[in-house]
C-alpha cells in the first residue's frame, strides 16, 4: 500500500492527481476508485464482513430480504432483473441499511472526499485528517492472484443514489479480514504494490471542507437525491449538530 499527505484541502486539490499519478507510474486516473472514511484507523470491510464472521450466512440474508420483498409486492421489475445481475439486489438494499458484502466505491475522488469530511462531522471526529482510499482496477497483482470482483452495474434505474454518486463497488472474495489486509499479502506474495493508495488529507475546519464541495455541487441532496438526502441537507443548513 503506498501513502500520500495532504497537508490541508486545498494540497489535496492542487496536488492529488499529480501526486497520484506520479506514484502509480499512470497517465491518468481512468483505472482507479475512490473510497472516502472519516478515520484513517478504518479498514477497507464491508458492512456485513465486519458484522458477522460466518460468511454462509450472506447468501441468506439475500434470500430472505428478496422473500420478504416479494410477500410485499415490492419493486418486482427489480428481483426480475437481478437474476441476470446478481449484485443489483445487494446494492439496492445496501444504501437502506442492509448489511452487505458489496463496498462502496466512486469515480470521483471529490464526491469520495464528500462522504469523508460529512461522516466525520457527523460522528464528530476529533482526528483532524480524513483518508480517500484508491484501488487500481488494474492491478497486475490482483489479475494474478484473483480475490476481489469489482461490480460496474449495468442500469441504475432502481438506484439514483449509485448515479449520482458515480457509484461502484467491490465484492471481497478473499479469507483476509479487509481489503487493506488482502493488500499486504498480494504485496508479499508477488513483490507487487499495485493495488492500494491511502491519501491522508489534514485539515482546519470540516465545514471549510464542505462548502467548497457545495461549490463543486456535490451536496447530500445529490449524493442521496430522495427524502433521506434531503433532510439530511436541511439538517446540516439549519446547523443543528447532527449530519448524518
Amino acid at each position: 500500500m503506498h501513502s500520500l499527505t495532504f497537508k490541508n484541502w486545498d494540497d489535496f486539490k492542487s496536488n492529488m492527481i499529480k501526486k497520484l499519478l506520479i506514484s502509480s507510474g499512470k497517465s491518468s486516473i481512468n483505472s482507479f476508485l475512490f473510497r472516502g472514511q472519516a478515520d484513517s484507523k478504518w479498514d477497507l470491510i464491508s458492512s456485513f464482513d465486519r458484522k458477522e464472521k460466518n460468511k454462509s450466512k450472506y447468501d441468506l440474508l439475500l434470500r430472505n430480504f428478496e422473500s420478504i420483498c416479494k410477500i410485499y409486492n415490492f419493486n418486482e421489475e427489480l428481483f426480475s432483473k437481478s437474476r441476470n445481475e446478481p449484485e443489483l439486489i445487494a446494492a439496492y438494499a445496501q444504501h437502506y441499511g442492509l448489511p452487505t458484502r458489496l463496498l462502496d466505491w466512486t469515480t470521483s475522488p471529490y464526491f469520495a472526499a464528500f462522504f469523508a469530511f460529512s461522516d466525520a462531522y457527523s460522528l464528530n471526529i476529533k482526528s483532524k485528517s480524513c483518508v480517500v482510499w484508491v484501488i487500481n482496477r488494474d492491478s497486475v497483482s490482483l489479475n494474478t492472484a484473483q480475490g476481489l470482483k469489482f461490480v460496474s452495474l449495468s442500469t441504475n434505474k432502481y438506484n439514483y443514489r449509485i448515479k449520482n454518486q458515480l457509484g461502484h463497488f467491490t465484492l471481497s472474495q478473499h479469507s483476509e479480514s479487509s481489503i487493506d489486509e488482502f493488500d499486504k499479502m498480494l504485496c508479499f506474495k508477488y513483490q507487487s504494490d499495485d493495488l492500494l493508495w491511502k491519501m491522508e488529507i489534514n485539515y482546519s475546519s470540516i465545514e471549510e471542507v464542505l462548502a467548497d464541495l457545495e461549490i463543486m455541487g456535490i451536496t447530500p441532496s445529490i449524493a442521496y437525491p430522495d427524502i433521506e438526502g434531503y433532510i439530511k441537507e436541511a439538517i446540516y443548513k439549519t446547523g443543528i449538530g447532527v449530519y448524518l
